[in-house]
């Protein structure tokens, strides 16, 4: 009977994945931006994904990603400027946008994408990056009120940002996998149903 249970408990999970793994043979954009996302991209999805990213933002989202990843950074500031034309509330794209521009030394715009960000969502890191940027401002009471926050969501997160011990650092958001889950079931939705 346990056994029986086990694979009945299974079959929602295996269903899933399979129609995932399905779904990403059908949707090259989704295949090679996970790709890019695990760090085994081929120049095949490089390809496809700059071609694409001309209409998906989810192309030119990652290929943003990629060129910070690979230290590409006047490349990364232009994808990442694009996309906060299209996507202006996109809490990601402003943080890690922001981030760019605290690397140059762009502190004041940095702390405005920052701010923008922060009013879309709760984040330590977020809130960690604001604190930094302000710090180098010299905004003593806002750097302060920033960490303040940022230890309010999460007092652990804020003290291993803290250790790296470095007054040029920020982290950046993660890319959404979300975003990517979400488009796979889509897809496999419509596979289905065609």
């Amino acid at each position: 009977l346990a056994v029986v249970l086990f694979v009945v408990g299974l079959y929602p999970v295996a269903y899933t994945a399979s129609t995932a793994l399905l779904a990403l043979d059908s949707d090259a954009v989704a295949a090679a931006t996970l790709a890019v996302v695990q760090g085994v991209e081929s120049e095949r999805d490089i390809a496809l994904l700059e071609e694409a990213s001309e209409t998906e933002f989810l192309a030119e989202h990652i290929l943003a990603v990629r060129a910070r990843r690979q230290g590409h950074v006047e490349t990364a500031i232009e994808r990442y400027a694009a996309l906060i034309e299209s996507r202006p509330r996109n809490a990601e794209v402003l943080t890690n946008y922001a981030n760019l521009l605290f690397g140059n030394g762009d502190d004041k715009d940095a702390v405005e994408y920052y701010e923008r960000s922060a009013a879309l969502i709760d984040s330590p890191r977020l809130m960690f990056n604001l604190s930094q940027a302000n710090a180098r401002l010299f905004k003593i009471e806002e750097f302060e009120a920033a960490l303040r926050s940022a230890q309010a969501i999460d007092t652990d997160a804020v003290a291993e940002l803290s250790r790296v011990g470095d007054a040029d650092f920020v982290a950046d958001l993660a890319f959404p996998l979300t975003t990517l889950g979400t488009r796979l079931l889509t897809t496999a939705r419509a596979n289905r149903m065609s």
